[in-house]
């Protein structure tokens, strides 16, 4: 229940009973009686792995925006098949975005650089670019949803 509050995902909480139970096996010799009794004990090990859970989902936040908006361009790569029409609506679209953003797009994208790459290459810190890939997304998606 804790998790299904937590995450509003079912997967995903059961991930984290899966990790808990996990978890409060390998640590069972570190609990103490005198401090509280287990269900408290295994409670605090849900909720910091819960924690670490939602640190993990927020920084891999624009991996699950890109999952959603390419998945007509992942087909396209595994059936060798290019839509035309598709291409042309994409390029249109990266032309709308700022100059950064657009850099950004083609270079993990198109280039199939790493964010890490990118950010040596550009010579601009890695949370530059991934708030500049997180925006460029969310105006892409916008772009998409509109037309």
């Amino acid at each position: 229940m804790y998790g299904l509050k937590r995450f509003n995902d079912q997967s995903l909480a059961m991930d984290l009973v899966q990790e808990t139970m996990t978890l409060v096996w390998r640590k069972a010799t570190l609990f103490n009686r005198s401090k509280g009794n287990a269900s408290g004990w295994i409670f605090t090990i849900m909720r910091n792995h819960s924690f670490d859970m939602l640190r993990k989902i927020q920084t891999n936040k624009e991996d699950t925006i890109s999952e959603d908006l390419w998945p007509l361009y992942d087909k396209q790569v595994e059936t060798h098949s290019v839509d035309f029409l598709e291409n042309k609506n994409l390029e249109k679209a990266l032309m709308l975005l700022p100059l950064p953003q657009r850099i950004v797009i083609e270079g993990l994208y198109v280039q199939g650089l790493t964010q890490q790459e990118l950010s040596e290459q550009l010579a601009e810190p890695i949370g530059t670019i991934k708030s500049r890939l997180r925006l460029a997304l969310t105006k892409l998606r916008q772009e998409y949803e509109h037309e």
